[in-house]
């Protein structure tokens, strides 16, 4: 059963329900939303609605306080006492502080789906690819910034929860399927060299885990340069030598101008 929710344009409200479903083909998890109708001005919002903003609340909590306390002095009075709310109130909604954690991480996941391009999208040309990429890594390196607390209780938990750990493993097979089937079509495309997609689409995916380890470990601060930097290594891994079928455009495209120019020069010859 999904959640009931209200989105407001100027003074109008309309009720929307929003549903969690499974794409049987990717097995990512995303949201559906079902238009219900206008809400009538003076109707109350649907306790779904309240429910919702209560957890939200809760999970903003959650974030500011892992900002200045470990995980495992993390308490649920913590998280209710920085939320406003009495000490039960974070029961009603969490079973406790891994569900509410776990709860915050799928909001993060969730944002970074949202930003990052479709991989299935249409191939473009060799710069517009250059430019999703960037794009994409951009953003996957940028999420943490402000949730470094965060991202240090997921690693924290991550290495007794079994469950997490399977969830991780099963995000990142998904993850590097889509990427080397993107590299595949690239290479169909004549944009890049063939690679050995799954192997390669790994060793690049496995820099953002790098990168988020040092974030939540070594407190490493995320600034441009370094955003700059990682967007660089995949730029140059996989746009960094140009196809064959780049070169053989490229050439028929000098030995074009090679032509103009000696018809010019020709030209000229005879006005003279």
């Amino acid at each position: 059963m999904g959640q009931e929710i209200i989105k407001r344009v100027g003074e109008r409200a309309y009720r929307y329900r929003v549903d969690r479903v499974t794409d049987p083909a990717t097995g990512r998890s995303r949201a559906k939303w079902t238009y219900l109708g206008r809400l009538e001005q003076g109707a109350s919002p649907p306790v779904q609605d309240r429910a919702a903003a209560m957890r939200t609340r809760l999970i903003d909590a959650l974030e500011r306080v892992l900002e200045r306390t470990d995980y495992r002095e993390l308490t649920a009075d913590a998280v209710a006492s920085a939320a406003g709310v009495a000490h039960g109130t974070f029961y009603r909604y969490f079973k406790d502080k891994r569900e509410a954690v776990g709860a915050a991480l799928d909001r993060v996941k969730e944002t970074i789906d949202r930003q990052r391009p479709r991989f299935d999208d249409r191939i473009g040309t060799r710069d517009e690819e250059r430019a999703r990429v960037r794009a994409w890594v951009s953003s996957v390196v940028h999420a943490p910034i402000e949730r470094t607390g965060l991202l240090r209780a997921w690693y924290d938990i991550l290495s007794d929860d079994l469950e997490l750990r399977t969830s991780r493993d099963a995000r990142r097979q998904t993850y590097h399927a889509e990427f080397g089937a993107y590299l595949g079509r690239l290479a169909a495309a004549g944009i890049i060299e063939p690679v050995a997609e799954p192997a390669f689409a790994a060793s690049l995916l496995a820099l953002f885990d790098a990168i988020f380890r040092a974030i939540a470990t070594e407190h490493r601060v995320v600034d441009q340069p370094l955003v700059d930097g990682v967007a660089a290594v995949f730029d140059r891994a996989i746009f960094g030598r140009a196809s064959t079928n780049e070169l053989d455009a490229q050439l028929r495209v000098e030995h074009h101008r090679g032509r103009r120019k000696a018809v010019e020069g020709i030209e000229r010859l005879r006005e003279r």
